[in-house]
């Protein structure tokens, strides 16, 4: 003879389970689809601070050893990792005699908006 008992799921329950799935997926995408966009974005700002620290030390490199002294603003852009990056450097005088100011912008070419800026010092 065979026992009644029957172990299994019931639809119910099978139900409340696709439900609580089905509420939980889109959740879990949307998350996976914010960290891309800030891995992305972290990304591109370490590589637009290599960018700005490459022209700085360009711009400290050529002052030492060649004498001259960039002054007033400059820009270009330049090719890195895929992309092209555009950069502006300005030079300005300090309350200090011989002692100048450089700040270097870098943004992607078809961006608005600046992703790094740094700042830094050297004598005439």
């Amino acid at each position: 003879m065979r026992s009644k008992s029957v172990h299994g799921f019931t639809l119910v329950e099978v139900m409340v389970a696709l439900l609580i799935i089905a509420m939980a997926l889109p959740a879990l995408l949307m998350r996976i689809g914010g960290m891309a966009t800030a891995a992305g974005h972290s990304r591109d700002v370490a590589i637009a601070y290599w960018v700005a620290e490459n022209k700085m030390q360009e711009i400290y490199l050529t002052q030492r050893l060649q004498g001259v002294t960039p002054r007033g603003r400059q820009a270009d852009d330049v090719k890195m990792a895929g992309e092209t990056w555009d950069w502006q450097t300005e030079t300005e005088e300090t309350a200090l005699p011989g002692l100048l100011r450089l700040r270097v912008r870098v943004k992607l070419q078809d961006s608005d908006d600046n992703l790094v800026e740094i700042s830094g010092f050297f004598l005439e």
